[in-house]
């Protein structure tokens, strides 16, 4: 974990120094506790910076962890042979993106660990403590400590509407693939979004995808009026070969579920602009992930961007 905070610190701090022009920094945060629940993919937060290398390129680089837990983690007795493992991931990741006419292409690589080393189980424990909620209790049968790498790629497009509602309108239609050892599947899917002084973008972005979707289209900077809102719709659905949170470990005998093949999912933005400042928020619904979940799975996404 120390070694993947100290590489990110000094990948930004060679950013910092070179000639690049900066044009995001993000911070987002994933949680299902506004669906009183804590479970599955119960949080996440991620860091990020984006930066312009030459006209329509640009450079990302992302630190973020994860948590992922059953659904009964507060009994000390529980089976949880049924249920989704505990399990903690921390990486950090390096995309590449071109933006050509209303189409961006993202490739990024990521790189970091699954595993009793990512301390996941500390940070649960402590946000429990002071939050009030009960001490999770089967930490010690989480999935080994496994390296990571995945490679991802992603096509977006952005394509303007009719304003049918005199407000502005645009679709952006995604679809791409993950290799790796951490996940192996292929997704397609579609955003819409309608609002007053919209920026012009490929969609807000959630954690551990495939690319920066929250590039602008031209790498001129917009003048908007101060104040901007949308409001979205979102859907999307994988095929997944591979997952390790629902599989095990890859090279070592390990909790595990029987996991589903394809998994859709779906939900609605609400976002507001000021000035460089941009908040999102998403709701994700999931279909089960695997064959023994009895309930379907939701969370939060509170993105908060600012653009130079």
């Amino acid at each position: 974990m120390k070694r993947i905070v100290i590489l990110f610190l000094f990948i930004s701090s060679f950013v910092f120094a070179s000639s690049w022009k900066l044009r995001d920094l993000s911070l987002t945060t994933e949680n299902d506790a506004d669906f009183r629940t804590d479970r599955d993919y119960t949080y996440g937060s991620e860091i990020g910076v984006l930066y312009q290398t030459q006209t329509n390129y640009y450079l990302s680089f992302h630190i973020a962890h994860q948590m992922f837990t059953p659904e009964n983690f507060d009994k000390e007795d529980a089976n949880l042979s049924n249920e989704r493992p505990y399990a903690g991931y921390m990486y950090i990741a390096v995309g590449l993106h071109n933006v050509f006419g209303n189409t961006l292409d993202s490739l990024t690589v990521q790189t970091g660990f699954v595993g009793p080393s990512v301390h996941m189980d500390a940070v649960q424990r402590l946000i429990h403590s002071i939050i009030g909620s009960p001490d999770p209790k089967g930490w010690n049968d989480q999935i080994k400590d496994e390296a990571i790498i995945q490679i991802n790629y992603e096509k977006r497009v952005f394509i303007e509407l009719p304003n049918n509602f005199s407000k502005e309108e645009n679709l952006v239609f995604y679809g791409g693939g993950n290799l790796g050892n951490a996940s192996t599947k292929a997704t397609i899917g579609a955003f819409y979004r309608v609002g007053e002084y919209m920026q012009k973008d490929f969609a807000p972005r959630r954690i551990d995808y495939r690319g920066y979707s929250n590039i602008p289209l031209s790498s001129q900077k917009e003048q908007l009026p101060t104040n901007g809102w949308s409001f979205g719709l979102w859907a999307e659905g994988s095929y997944v070969l591979r997952d390790i949170f629902l599989d095990g470990n890859t090279f070592k005998e390990s909790v595990h579920v029987t996991k589903k093949p394809v998994v859709l999912k779906g939900g609605f933005l609400l976002s507001y602009r000021y000035k460089a400042l941009t908040i999102d928020y998403l709701r994700t619904y999931s279909t089960k992930e695997f064959t023994t979940q009895d309930y379907y799975h939701s969370y939060g996404t509170l993105h908060f961007g600012y653009r130079y």
